[in-house]
């Protein structure tokens, strides 16, 4: 992690600034300690949490506990039915996104140990809205039909999930928790909350920019290549450390 560190999380926050309508939301909950966490205008997240000395910290690790995300739909949202095998798939694709990219270079652990990193991460305040009727049927198996010749396969099966899944629930806003803890002492190393798109509220003056399934699963796989670039020049020397914050820039994400 660069700066140092942090950005292992701002990876998470591709598509958007501060919103002054999460500041002002009730936390979900998913976070212990949400005191810790900050304001800093000098990162592309809503409140962020960075242990002091990361940059050793992070040079320790070479796994990562990668835990399937939680889904929070708000209770004020126009929508909010799921069906349990469409929250399955919607978070095995997120998780999958991160894993992926990690796993070129490091080692995906399944239970804690000494070097292990812990990330849990939870997708909250989900503002939605019906998209298909309720005569619409999803078949059995519809997620599997990969076109042949597709070099990454689960990829091509992650954007089969998601565009299933955008044809009958659109998204129009929500927020990023995030934290890395030591798998072994359960310390906090970083942690983040970060809101994609924003619901209109007429009191605030506040209008809508939606967001989507398809720019929530780039900023987590953007996450995961980022995680790797921070782990790689917590390793170096600063002087040859990379800028992190370019990968991913091609898809809408900020400097």
């Amino acid at each position: 992690m660069d700066r140092p560190g942090l950005a292992v999380f701002v990876a998470i926050v591709a598509l958007t600034s501060a919103h002054s309508a999460l500041a002002a939301a009730e936390p979900s909950g998913f976070l212990d300690d949400y005191d810790q966490l900050r304001a800093d205008p000098g990162f592309a997240a809503d409140r962020v949490y960075l242990v002091p000395d990361a940059a050793d910290r992070f040079a320790r690790y070479d796994a990562v506990m990668v835990d399937q995300p939680e889904v929070f739909i708000a209770s004020d949202s126009r929508y909010r039915g799921m069906k349990p095998d469409d929250l399955k798939l919607l978070a095995d694709s997120f998780r999958s996104a991160v894993t992926d990219e990690l796993s070129e270079t490091y080692r995906i652990a399944e239970e804690p140990g000494p070097g292990v990193l812990y990330l849990r991460f939870a997708t909250t305040d989900l503002q939605l809205r019906k998209t298909r009727n309720l005569l619409d049927f999803t078949p059995v198996g519809v997620v599997t039909n990969v076109v042949p010749g597709v070099r990454d396969v689960k990829s091509a099966l992650r954007s089969a999930v998601i565009k299933d899944f955008s044809r009958r629930v659109s998204l129009i806003e929500l927020t990023i928790e995030a934290e890395l803890l030591d798998s072994v002492s359960g310390e906090r190393i970083a942690a983040l909350v970060a809101q994609l798109g924003q619901r209109r509220d007429r009191e605030a003056g506040l209008e809508q920019r939606a967001t989507s399934w398809e720019e929530a699963e780039q900023v987590v796989r953007t996450y995961g290549s980022r995680l790797v670039c921070r782990l790689d020049n917590a390793r170096k020397e600063p002087e040859q450390r990379g800028d992190c914050s370019l990968l991913g820039e091609s898809s809408a994400s900020p400097p």
